[in-house]
This record gives structure tokens, C-alpha cells and sequence, in this order.
């Protein structure tokens, strides 16, 4: 809840968008450029989730790399693109636009949304503060996508095609917005595909599912209505950390839903075809774990506690018993910390997230194992959230609590030592959202 609280008050000084002038841009250095030199490494990330399915039985073409925007779209969005350089001298230094290894995009990178503002506590004309979007390799390299304006810019990510080229951003008070990634700017989505949350297909992205009043909607690229998926959970986080509405199936032909009552799994259609496995109260799902299984956390009562959260691994057949990722017994848990909250798959690495509801709350990150309890990675204290990760290394979305100004992407190896920070100095926010390229 801090984490919406944050991104709302900042939002208040937030509303299009514009362009950038396509050089290396350096806040305080060109040296520091140098430091995030080449990506061959970000090039090795794993290969994408695109499965070979197509998203929908009654649909033939997939396209799998121009299919975000058509001709026949009548709904538009401003896209204002100016040609003077918006600068700041406290930006990190990053590669620009045209050095992005687009076909090495994958599961290890992340795109990011970085704030020149002061914080959430400085409700002050904007003046000449920017946001910048960036993508970042496996390795914390960033590559600058464009930059606009703080009063035209979104501040969160709703999506990310899988192959990273166009991602769905949120403007406060400016609804939902498509950019192409590859431009830098704003495209009109298709008529009709509109909503508070918007999201792409799984696995090429080709379509869209979108809240329409308390319900979601399955959308061709076209605009029309493929499927009514029927009521949703409209609240989707948690303690900061996020949960979806739905969850595209990665092969394109389930989705689970996140209702009022609890997850229920459907076919792209919207036809139910069960309620998954309820291992404790107010269930959600938050993401596949693999074609079969779906990653869902659950709340169980504690006398000492009050509630525990326990993660789950439910699979999408009732003829398989559900499984804990996480500890169910009451005496693992020392005092102040209830749980965890969020899981990711990174290589051959399961990384946890816990929770401390002490104070604000913060996550520290574990690393699962299969015989023994989690092991703590990350020293920091921040609020942490799990972006994305890839046999090498992982990142971090952290951000303070209490008053305190910050956010910033963190990568980290498997043995959470800090390979690289995409961060503000004192005094700006940095990092306002970042989302994983290739999640399902």
C-alpha cells in the first residue's frame, strides 16, 4: 500500500509525451559512460518466453514483432515529440536508443521509468524536471528510450511486450498509454482497447486484455472483442508489492483470473474451467511458474502473527495436490517477519520475497532451496520488489519508506553482491517503476 501511496502523490504533479535527441546521455560525466559500455553480456540473457501457440484458437496470423498498433485505430493519443534536448545534470549516464540489442531481449532485462522530481514530499510546481525511460540488460547497463517532460510523463508500467518492444505505461490524471520502444513514442492503441489496466497477450503480445468496469475484456489487435472474461479483483497490491487482475497463460490458451472470491482459471474464450486450490484465505495468483503450475499466495492464520503468507505452487489440473514453495510451520518464522510475499524464477535460481510488516514493512530477498530454510541475499532494508531475473544475475525495484526520497534498480548475482545501481542521487527520486521484458 506505501508503494501506491508513493506513486500517487508523486503522480499529482504528472500528464503525454516527447522525444529525445538520440546521443549518450550523461548526468554528470561522459566517464561514466564507459562504465556502461557494451552489452555483449546483456546480449547473453536467456531466450524469450514466445511459445509457438498462437494466443487464441480463432486467430490464424501471429505476428510476433509489428503487431501492437493498426491503421484502423481510431482512438489517439497526444504523442507531442519535441526536438529540443530535455537535460538535467543529476541523470545516470546510459547508451542510447539505437545501441539496443533488441533480438538479445529476454528474460534478465528490465524497463525502467526514472524521476528527476524531488519526491513524493515536494508537491511544488514541476519547473524543469524530466522522467526518462530506459531498458536495462542483465548486467545494469541502461540504454536511454526517451525522455519527456514530468508533467506529460507516465510514472508506471502496467506491461512489457515480451520481445520489449512496446510496453503499456500509466499517466496520472492521463490514462493509459502505448509506447513503441523502439521510437520513443507514444502510439494509438486500436478503437476500443481502453481501460484503468491494460495488458499485452501471452506469449507474442499480439492482443490485449483490458479492465472495462469491474470486468475484463480480451481484445484483437483490431479492437474487437474476442472474449469477456467476466469480474475481477480491482485492487492489485498488496503491501506495495503488485498482483495482477489476470494472468496470460505463457502457451496462449489459459488465463487465470484474480476475482473478488478467488483465482479461477479460464480458457482465452472466458469459458471457467475451475477455481484453483485454495490453501488458506484471500488467495492470489501471481504469475505461471511453468505452462502447468501457477505461483499463488495465500494468507494463513496465526495466533502469534495474526497472518502468515505463504506462497504456493497450484497446477492448473485438480488431479494435483497444490505444493508450498515456502514454510507453513509456525516456528520457522522469527518475530516481526509474517512471510513471503513474491517469488521469480532467475536461471536455475528461485529468489523469495519476504515481508516484515513491522513499521511500513520492508522485503528483504531469500534464496529458496530444497533443503534447508531460505537463505537472506540483499542487506538492504528499503521496500524491495523482484523485477526480473536470468541465470546470472537478478534486479530489484527498492524504494524508500518513512520520508525517505528514493527508488532505484539494483542488480545483484545469485550471491547478492550488487553488480550495478540505476539510482538518483540525494535529493531526486530515481527509479518510480521498472517491469521485467519476457515475463509471462
Amino acid at each position: 500500500m506505501r508503494r501506491i501511496a508513493l506513486l500517487l502523490l508523486i503522480g499529482m504533479l504528472a500528464v503525454s509525451a516527447c522525444g529525445d535527441d538520440g546521443t549518450l546521455q550523461s548526468g554528470s560525466s561522459d566517464s561514466a559512460a564507459t562504465s556502461a559500455a557494451s552489452t555483449t553480456s546483456a546480449g547473453e540473457a536467456t531466450t524469450t518466453t514466445a511459445a509457438a501457440t498462437t494466443e487464441a484458437p480463432s486467430t490464424t496470423a501471429a505476428t510476433t514483432t509489428t503487431q501492437a498498433t493498426t491503421t484502423e485505430a481510431t482512438t489517439t493519443t497526444e504523442a507531442t515529440t519535441t526536438t529540443a534536448a530535455l537535460d538535467h545534470p543529476l541523470l545516470p549516464a546510459a547508451l542510447t536508443r539505437a545501441d539496443v540489442p533488441w533480438e538479445a531481449l529476454g528474460p534478465g532485462w528490465s524497463f525502467a521509468l526514472f524521476s528527476t522530481a524531488a519526491g513524493y514530499e515536494d508537491l511544488e510546481p514541476p519547473g524543469d524536471e524530466i522522467v526518462v525511460a530506459y531498458l536495462v540488460g542483465p548486467d545494469g547497463t541502461p540504454f536511454e528510450i526517451t525522455r519527456w517532460p514530468l508533467h506529460q510523463a507516465p510514472f508506471t508500467i502496467m506491461d512489457v511486450r515480451p520481445d520489449g518492444r512496446f510496453a503499456i505505461v500509466g499517466i496520472p490524471e492521463g490514462g493509459t498509454h502505448l509506447l513503441d520502444l523502439t521510437t520513443g513514442t507514444f502510439e494509438p492503441f486500436p478503437a476500443g482497447v481502453d481501460g484503468r489496466y491494460v495488458t499485452f497477450t501471452r506469449p507474442t503480445g499480439r492482443d490485449f486484455v483490458m479492465t472495462t468496469e469491474g470486468t475484463a475484456e480480451m481484445r484483437f489487435s483490431d479492437g474487437s472483442v474476442i472474449a469477456d472474461f467476466g469480474a475481477i479483483d480491482d485492487w492489485y497490491a498488496d503491501y506495495g508489492v503488485p498482483y495482477p487482475p489476470w494472468l496470460y497463460g505463457p502457451g496462449g490458451v489459459t488465463v487465470v483470473i484474480n476475482r473478488p472470491d478467488g483465482p479461477v482459471l479460464i480458457d482465452n474464450l472466458g469459458n471457467q474451467i475451475r477455481r484453483l486450490d485454495e490453501v488458506g484465505l484471500d488467495c492470489r495468483a501471481l504469475r505461471w511458474w511453468s505452462e502447468a503450475e501457477i505461483l499463488v499466495r495465500c494468507d494463513i492464520p496465526s495466533p502469534e502473527h495474526y497472518l502468515l503468507r505463504q506462497l504456493w505452487l497450484v497446477n492448473r489440473d485438480a488431479s494435483v495436490a497444490p505444493k508450498a514453495l515456502t514454510p507453513v510451520a509456525e516456528s520457522f518464522f522469527e518475530p516481526g517477519f509474517d512471510g513471503y510475499v513474491d517469488a521469480l524464477r532467475a536461471g536455475d535460481s528461485v529468489l523469495l520475497q519476504g515481508f516484515y510488516a513491522a513499521g511500513s514493512g520492508w522485503f528483504p530477498i531469500h534464496a529458496w532451496s530444497p533443503d534447508g530454510p531460505p537463505e537472506r541475499l540483499t542487506a538492504e532494508e528499503p521496500a524491495g520488489q523482484l523485477v526480473t531475473g536470468n541465470a546470472d544475475s537478478f534486479a530489484l525495484l527498492l524504494y524508500g519508506c518513512c520520508g525517505e526520497v528514493y527508488g532505484g534498480l539494483t542488480h545483484y548475482t545469485h550471491g547478492g553482491e550488487v553488480l550495478s545501481r540505476l539510482d538518483a542521487p540525494e535529493g531526486i527520486y530515481g527509479v518510480t517503476d521498472a517491469r521485467g521484458v519476457g515475463a509471462p
